[in-house]
């Protein structure tokens, strides 16, 4: 503990939040001139923050907040960053994979975005997060004597990064929310509960974060919500141990002959996920289908539109080759007596023959 309340210290340079039953996403690095970079910002009460910050300048020696990098595409991680944007001029960081679903999160059907959170700022909801600088895999950058590097390190959700760097003399990764636990329980294998929709392929996932762990060698993993996890080689193997076995527990239960296709709900995506259109009106988007497999596919989708709408064209047939994704452009259009309200498009889909139904859809909202 720190002479501010609920500021913890973790290396002479680190520190976080921590309080009973208090799990926020801060974790502040302070150079010896005062200036800090944060890693994720959200879950605050903002007059807390504004508190917290005022006795770390008064007791801690903080001057300013340079930047803040978030972990992860999830807007409990980011929900004071626009905030600590506007009052200290913080710049927010991510990686570029995760630029668009930040940014524009209602383009996505992806779990826990930003605008689900209610938050605002002065005054007005906030719909998604302008990133002032997005990183390359591997891309890193020189702060005030120290050195960083960000990289993919995806695990709950593919759209994930690591901050790794040496702080007071010890490698530390900041892993947002990939893993949790007590690297001193041999029972804790680092997981949390696997969400799907997250879009958390475990080859994209968790395999490759346990990996990328595995070969980084981190002295300390800085979790999100106040998780610290020190000396935590013998979890990360655990933790390694389990994103195999989960991915081999997935192939037993999915009868098909590649698991993705029974466990990812993006392998036919809609983008923009939601659109809106006024009667008489159209819009374009662009439906993306995956191809898993080692071998070529046949498709065929059908678009399946609700009373007052149409798709040109109606079905799509086509092959992708072995292991390839690609678009295909559709247009969307309203009836000149399309009443106003929300309506869902379901794409009926059959690959090489099989018939799997309408596992996928988009919103359509006709607009007065």
């Amino acid at each position: 503990p720190t002479a501010v309340p609920h500021v913890w210290q973790v290396l002479p340079h680190l520190y976080k939040f921590r309080g009973p039953n208090f799990y926020p996403n801060f974790s502040l690095i302070l150079a010896d001139s005062g200036r800090a970079i944060l890693s994720d910002c959200g879950l605050l009460d903002e007059k807390f923050l504004d508190e917290a910050l005022g006795l770390m300048k008064e007791r801690l020696g903080l001057k300013a907040i340079d930047a803040i990098i978030i972990s992860h595409m999830h807007g409990d991680h980011f929900l004071q960053a626009p905030y600590l944007r506007e009052k200290w001029g913080a710049k927010i960081w991510a990686l570029d994979r995760m630029g668009p679903m930040c940014e524009h999160p209602e383009a996505f059907d992806y779990a826990a975005p930003i605008q689900s959170y209610g938050q605002k700022l002065d005054g007005q909801p906030i719909q998604g997060v302008k990133f002032d600088r997005l990183f390359k895999d591997g891309e890193g950058f020189e702060w005030e004597g120290y050195r960083f590097q960000i990289d993919w390190m995806p695990g709950q959700t593919e759209f994930a990064l690591c901050l790794q760097g040496r702080i007071d003399g010890r490698l530390v990764a900041f892993t947002g929310d990939n893993l949790f636990g007590d690297p001193e329980n041999p029972s804790h294998t680092g997981h949390e509960a696997m969400v799907a929709h997250n879009s958390a392929i475990l080859e994209e996932g968790y395999i490759y974060g346990a990996e990328y762990l595995s070969r980084l060698k981190p002295d300390l993993v800085m979790g999100g919500h106040s998780y610290v996890m020190d000396k935590p080689a013998a979890f990360i193997e655990r933790y390694r141990r389990w994103a195999w076995a989960m991915r081999d527990a997935f192939k037993e239960v999915l009868a098909e002959d590649d698991y993705r296709i029974g466990f990812d709900p993006f392998w036919v995506r809609a983008e923009p996920y939601r659109v809106k259109v006024r009667p008489g009106g159209s819009v374009s988007v662009d439906l993306h289908v995956r191809n898993f497999r080692a071998r070529a596919q046949e498709h065929r989708i059908l678009v399946d539109c609700p009373p007052g709408l149409a798709c040109d064209p109606p079905e799509l047939r086509g092959s992708l080759s072995a292991e390839a994704r690609r678009p295909f452009q559709l247009r969307l259009s309203a009836a000149a007596d399309a009443r106003p309200g929300v309506r869902i498009v379901a794409f009926d889909v059959t690959l090489d023959g099989r018939r799997y139904g309408e596992w996928f859809d988009l919103i359509v909202e006709v607009a007065p």
